[in-house]
């Protein structure tokens, strides 16, 4: 499968962090203003993503025109916050500083510990991954920092201080990494103590791709004034990443094109791509694989002739494609056969989950089972993966569309997906199933899962039936799941259940009776 954006920064932060990608949660977005990192109660770190503008692309507090001097710029920033988040990770323990930092100033105590954490991931950084660092501290060098020194400070007071920290780097650098005992606490602690006396020789402003404490700060845009050329891996995985983003944009904006039409006289807000949350994923997918692998087995169990890979020598043969396929000794047979009907089922489906505010106490067990049949539909359509999976409030979440792969960006829009916001399940259901009309296939199912408790949408009740009406009347086998009866008072086919597993059976019998009406 093709690498995505998202597959190459998940690879380079793991990898980098040396942690599992269950172990830390990495959320990347271009809502995000700065890069930040939290230890506890678990590890999280967040990471802005560069947006795109009409000329160029914004990241962390610079506007980058669309040459690409500034994107190489842009991304080098990028790739820079990446890995040094990372390296905190990996060598990084706020937890020893917990007792440390009772009685003292915030702003003071955090740039002391952030100084000590820092050298440890150039050390890290430089160690592991020269070819990195050297391209990492070029930009270091070239980014804005300064010292704030009091106005009454003596010569020699800040001399002495000078000299203090030097001393300390010194020792800093004879400490080994990713050690956490007892003996390295003490002289983390010994150097927190002497630097906090001598906080006015520390940086006030660090480089830009540092994690920041003040997230609640005003983001002030400034024309970039870096010059940067990158080396080595570094310089490739640029490349990579400036050629994948916007190749994903454009693909984006192909898609929402394709919706404006679906979308007219509709009431969504607007149409996104949730916040990615990888992590989320894997421990879903972990805590539900029991029934993962159920539903799989029982749909699986469904005759359908699209999943028979003998259906392409059905017909009548054609005599000299046959002869020509004898003597050339060719495995091609299937190709000596004239069709005389279409033999393969083709079949498709779209997931639409409700993902507002009336779900929120039990929306655990909505994503459970929305990840169930994403792992199922996924095996079933085979390499094609012709499903799509979408989620709605009064805003309508593009997951997966039918074009697209079910790859690592489509598990972490499952893992990021919360709910929250008002049902409009009428116009959720009219833009999925306009959509999923434009795709080619003898059979069409639409699985809508709501608890049918509406929430701003006005004659709420006449307007689900006309959608599903609406639907129907392209061919589509419209089909209600939830949590609760009351899904029966709209879809003419639906199932409920009380919880993940009794779900799961209901929805297998009723995928099962509706396939064997085409069979």
């Amino acid at each position: 499968m093709q690498q995505t954006f998202l597959d190459i920064i998940y690879k380079i932060f793991y990898d980098t962090s040396q942690r599992d990608i269950t172990d830390v949660r990495l959320l990347l977005s271009e809502k995000f203003s700065f890069p930040s990192i939290e230890f506890e109660p678990k590890i999280e770190v967040k990471i802005p993503i560069p947006k795109k503008t009409d000329n160029g692309i914004t990241y962390s507090g610079y506007y980058f025109n669309d040459s690409p001097q500034e994107q190489i710029v842009a991304w080098g920033i990028f790739l820079a916050t990446v890995y040094h988040l990372a390296a905190h990770v990996a060598v990084s323990d706020y937890s020893l500083y917990s007792n440390w930092v009772r009685n003292k100033t915030p702003r003071i105590f955090w740039k002391v510990i952030d100084f000590i954490e820092d050298d440890a991931v150039k050390r890290y950084l430089s160690s592991t991954n020269p070819d990195v660092w050297e391209n990492i501290s070029e930009i270091s060098y070239k980014q804005p920092k300064y010292n704030k020194f009091n106005k009454m400070e003596s010569r020699y007071a800040l001399k002495v201080g000078s000299k203090t920290i030097d001393g300390i780097k010194q020792e800093m650098n004879k400490e080994p990494l990713l050690c956490f005992d007892k003996k390295h606490q003490n002289n983390l602690l010994g150097w927190a103590s002497e630097l906090y006396k001598n906080q006015q020789m520390l940086y006030e402003v660090a480089p830009d791709y540092y994690e920041q404490r003040n997230l609640n700060q005003l983001l002030v845009f400034k024309k970039n004034n870096i010059e940067f050329s990158p080396s080595g891996k570094f310089q490739t995985t640029i490349k990579k990443l400036n050629f994948l983003y916007y190749e994903e944009k454009e693909r984006l904006r192909n898609i929402l094109h394709k919706i404006r039409k679906d979308v007219f006289g509709l009431n969504f807000d607007e149409i996104i791509l949730p916040i990615e949350d990888i992590y989320e994923y894997f421990k879903l997918k972990e805590k539900n694989k029991k029934m993962i692998k159920k539903i799989r087995e029982q749909i699986r169990s469904v005759y359908n002739n699209s999943e028979d890979p003998q259906t392409n020598f059905y017909g009548e043969i054609d005599m000299e494609l046959a002869i020509q396929a004898i003597a050339s000794n060719s495995e091609k047979y299937a190709e000596v056969f004239n069709k005389t009907e279409e033999q393969r089922i083709e079949e498709t489906w779209s997931i639409l989950i409700d993902n507002s505010a009336s779900l929120r106490l039990r929306f655990k067990q909505v994503k459970d089972f929305m990840l169930c049949l994403a792992e199922a539909s996924e095996e079933l359509t085979g390499p094609t993966g012709s499903w799509g999976l979408y989620s709605y409030d009064q805003k309508f979440s593009i997951l997966k569309d039918h074009k697209g792969k079910y790859n690592q960006d489509v598990k972490a829009r499952i893992g990021g997906l919360y709910s929250g916001g008002l049902s409009y399940t009428p116009d959720a259901i009219l833009l999925a199933g306009r959509m999923l009309a434009r795709t080619p296939a003898d059979i069409k199912h639409l699985f809508v899962f709501t608890d049918d408790y509406p929430t701003g949408v006005w004659n709420y009740d006449k307007k689900v039936y006309l959608a599903i009406k609406e639907t129907e009347r392209t061919g589509i086998e419209v089909i209600g799941i939830g949590l609760s009866s009351n899904i029966t008072k709209y879809f003419t086919e639906s199932c409920w259940g009380t919880d993940i597993r009794d779900l799961v059976d209901k929805f297998v019998k009723i995928y099962r009776r509706n396939s064997s009406k085409f069979v």
